[in-house]
């Protein structure tokens, strides 16, 4: 043994008990690092305005700052790495309900993702008496926001900057940032509250029913205020439309004008496309939910419904509105797809539409007034856009309706050209909304059809013997009614369904 080994060992006894004087010492200070989530090193700094902030790092190694007021955490904010922070803020019951993501590059931050939590009840205290409450929905937005007990701002009270709302991509031209719950009863300009809402919309009738409730609270009567939020489908965090509700000591104010109950985000006052958006909100979700194979279903229904309406029209049951609203409301319902689908590819209708055009010309101008010929062509290529998916409902509506107009105008009483198709005592109407529905029906479903197959979709054939049937049906009408024509029009039909590949052999 070496002396170098001999004092090597003399001295570790002496270490050790250095040591463990240091850790004697050391916990005779009192020191602010504690455990904090189970992880030492949690720094807490208290500010001149009462607020906490805690210092520390996760079991990720990420540096975070947590912010507490009156005790409760009300933000968190994390370095992500890569030059990301992301910021999380919870409510007063501490349930954490929105998350914003920045990245830094070259000292700019740009927000790369945002998020409400989905299936969320938000709950924040308003001053000494108002609770403000926002639901989210599945998707993150909100749907029902309620200020109970409202209390209105102080005259001269600032406003609350809208600065860190950001304008994202479900804004559009003119869009406002518009609270759901106004910021002069309490309601606070954060993401939940804060919403694209037209200009018009925001300045008018958001603004009205806001007056009926300052009103009534300066009338010193005890107001809850709540904003139902509307959507279409699940994609879209634009709403398409407000229901304002206002409870009046504490029961339900029933005076609210027609105008005011459903509020749609956009400057239309038509009632067709109001209706549209009705529809859309209540099966949107169903469409984009669907699958390949509800395209048998919902397009069985489109061409059945559409037939069935031109019908109607052309025999003065219903009016061009009707016609389109039942087209697009029967369609919706139709099973797993609903509102919007595109039920025909582009391809598809490209290859079939010149064929198409000459079968409506053929056996419509065979016994057809110019008219009706002419509102069978021009409603062809709508329907044809709107099942591509190259038009929304509204449009479709408002381009048939047109379509319906000329017609009008075109055929001065519609019982008085009787005679142009096999008498007068023969309603026109009867035998022109047979035919015209009859190949509508028939060339749309054949698209359909041709799109199923191109997408692999099962029991396409069905949706095949579906257009047949819609050709027989034509054709015993013409037989029926106009016997002369029949071979022109048996004869159109079989060169159609040569050209889209389907057997077809009329009885």
């Amino acid at each position: 043994m070496t002396i170098d080994v001999l004092e090597g060992n003399a001295l570790r006894p002496v270490e050790f008990e250095v040591v463990e004087k240091m850790k004697t010492l050391n916990s005779s200070f009192e020191t602010t690092t504690s455990p904090e989530k189970g992880f030492y090193g949690v720094t807490e700094i208290i500010k001149d305005n009462g607020i906490i902030e805690k210092i520390g790092k996760n079991e990720n190694g990420h540096t975070f700052k947590e912010y507490f007021r009156d005790g409760q955490l009300f933000k968190r904010r994390e370095n992500l790495g890569q030059h990301c922070v992301s910021s999380t803020f919870y409510d007063d019951n501490g349930v954490d309900y929105y998350t914003i993501i920045k990245k830094t590059t070259d000292n700019r931050a740009a927000v790369i993702s945002e998020q409400l939590k989905p299936n969320t009840i938000i709950t924040k205290k308003i001053g000494d008496s108002s609770t403000f409450t926002s639901v989210t929905d599945a998707y993150g937005r909100p749907i029902i926001n309620r200020m109970t007990d409202l209390q209105l701002r102080t005259i001269g009270e600032a406003r609350q900057s809208l600065n860190d709302i950001i304008k994202d991509g479900s804004y559009r031209q003119n869009d406002h940032r518009g609270h759901i719950i106004a910021d002069s009863f309490g309601g606070p300009a954060t993401r939940e509250n804060v919403v694209p809402q037209l200009d018009a919309v925001n300045l008018n009738k958001m603004k009205a029913v806001e007056k009926i409730v300052r009103d009534l609270k300066a009338d010193g009567h005890s107001v809850d205020y709540e904003m139902k939020v509307n959507y279409v489908g699940t994609k879209d965090a634009r709403p398409s439309s407000f229901e304002p509700s206002i409870t009046v000591d504490g029961k339900l104010y029933g005076n609210l004008p027609d105008g005011l109950k459903k509020i749609y985000n956009d400057a239309s006052e038509s009632g067709i496309r109001h209706t549209v958006t009705n529809i859309s909100e209540r099966f949107g979700v169903a469409h984009e939910l669907g699958v390949k194979s509800g395209l048998v279903a919902a397009g069985l229904s489109f061409v059945f419904t559409t037939a069935d309406n031109m019908v109607q029209f052309l025999s003065g049951e219903i009016t061009s509105d009707d016609m389109v609203l039942s087209i697009i409301e029967d369609t919706t319902v139709a099973g797993a797809v609903g509102y919007g689908t595109v039920f025909v590819s582009t391809a598809v209708s490209q290859a079939l539409s010149k064929s198409s055009i000459t079968l409506i010309s053929k056996v419509g101008g065979s016994c057809l007034p110019a008219a009706v010929v002419s509102f069978a062509v021009e409603s062809y290529e709508d329907i044809s856009s709107f099942v591509k998916g190259e038009i929304d409902a509204s449009e479709l509506a408002f381009t048939l309706g047109e379509n319906a107009s000329g017609i009008a105008g075109g055929l001065a009483g519609v019982a008085a050209v009787g005679a142009l198709i096999g008498g007068a005592t023969i309603s026109v109407g009867a035998i022109a909304g047979t035919v015209v529905g009859g190949i509508i029906g028939c060339v749309i479903a054949t698209e359909i059809y041709e799109t199923a197959i191109e997408l692999g979709t099962q029991s396409a054939d069905i949706i095949a013997q579906k257009a047949t049937q819609f050709a027989d049906v034509t054709i015993k009408s013409v037989k029926e009614y106009v016997p002369e024509k029949m071979d022109t029009v048996k004869e159109a039909f079989n060169d159609f369904f040569s050209s889209s590949h389907i057997p077809f052999v009329s009885t």
